[in-house]
């Protein structure tokens, strides 16, 4: 039994009459085939199955979707083979008349010759760029060539200035996948030297390229650091000369570690009081806690005193061998010495 079916996407209308009709294309009245059995999908809402007993032949086929009696156009495309299945669609492929296609034809056979030259004419001639570096930069411009091995002479226009070979050489660098990269080697006289525009002419007697160096930024030169920072248009080594021989002239009056500041004399009346109030104060409001033990021979001099004012002011116990010295508190010993007097001479030892 032959069986086509065709998968008609739609709306759910719920339940109601359906048919499918097959049409010519070219002419809408003539019906093709009609459809044995049109069912609603049980697995896809809103699809419908249309299934043909007979085989209709491989072609595009205008496709009239009928329910409750109303009609909704649609195409689709049959190979023409028993257990088909196809899909309808909204829109006739497009099909070019046969005027079409032979203008189409006489396109193809006319240009046939001119389009590949046209072609070969852009990709002969490219343009990169821009590279744009600072004027103190001196790496070289690299960039990529149609084929290997090829002998390229370099031109540049500086600012819009006439082309001119360069100095600079070209040299080929590396092959990688189907590009071929060559190098520009630097030189000065191939580049503005402060801010400005160079376009490079690069050819091979087949191939022509462009590129276009735009140089930006202030130059590190002489006159470039003068502008940056102020200084006059005189020579540059002959001011910084100036400024380490008035260094060198500070760091002699100064001396090592300040050892070349002796004469004080200089100081102004307002300097001196505010040197004697600091001092005054030091000595007249600042306070200091006691010591809690003998301070060493080393120890300084506010140490010292104090020491010499807690024996004069604090308690202190003395037997036939042993002196001792309280805190502040009477209960605290800080420091104990040994005595001794043999008849001749009494000695005490060191505090401890």
């Amino acid at each position: 039994m032959t069986t086509q079916i065709i998968n008609v996407d739609a709306f759910d209308y719920g339940a109601g009459t359906f048919a499918v009709r097959l049409r010519d294309p070219d002419d809408l009245s003539v019906t093709v085939a009609t459809a044995a059995t049109v069912v609603a999908s049980a697995n896809v809402a809103a699809r419908y199955i249309a299934t043909f007993s007979t085989l209709v032949a491989g072609g595009v086929y205008y496709l009239e979707f009928v329910v409750n009696g109303a009609i909704y156009p649609q195409w689709v495309t049959l190979a023409g083979v028993d257990l088909e299945e196809a899909e309808s669609r909204n829109e006739r492929a497009a099909i070019l008349l046969t005027a079409t296609q032979a203008s189409i034809a006489t396109i193809e056979t006319s240009t046939t010759t001119t389009i590949p030259a046209l072609i070969n004419s852009l990709t002969s001639q490219s343009s990169w760029g821009p590279v744009e570096r600072s004027p103190h930069d001196t790496n070289p411009i690299t960039f990529s060539w149609p084929v290997s091995g090829a002998t390229i002479t370099s031109y540049a226009s500086i600012d819009n200035a006439a082309y001119g070979a360069t100095t600079g050489a070209v040299s080929f660098l590396w092959t990688e996948g189907s590009l071929h990269y060559y190098s520009l080697s630097f030189n000065a006289a191939d580049r503005p030297t402060a801010e400005g525009t160079a376009r490079y002419k690069l050819a091979d007697g087949t191939y022509t390229q462009y590129v276009t160096l735009r140089v930006e930024g202030a130059s590190t030169d002489a006159a470039g650091i003068r502008s940056a920072v102020g200084l006059a248009s005189a020579n540059l080594d002959s001011q910084l000369g100036t400024i380490q021989a008035d260094t060198d002239d500070l760091q002699t009056s100064i001396g090592v570690a300040g050892a070349g500041l002796t004469d004080l004399g200089g100081m102004s009346t307002g300097m001196k009081a505010e040197v004697n109030t600091e001092v005054l104060d030091v000595i007249s409001v600042d306070t200091f806690a006691e010591l809690a033990s003998p301070p060493a021979a080393t120890s300084s001099l506010k140490d010292k005193i104090t020491w010499l004012f807690q024996w004069m002011r604090n308690k202190s116990t003395e037997t036939a061998t042993e002196r001792k010295l309280y805190a502040d508190d009477t209960t605290t010993v800080i420091s104990t010495s040994t005595v001794g007097d043999d008849g001749t001479t009494f000695t005490k030892d060191e505090e401890a």
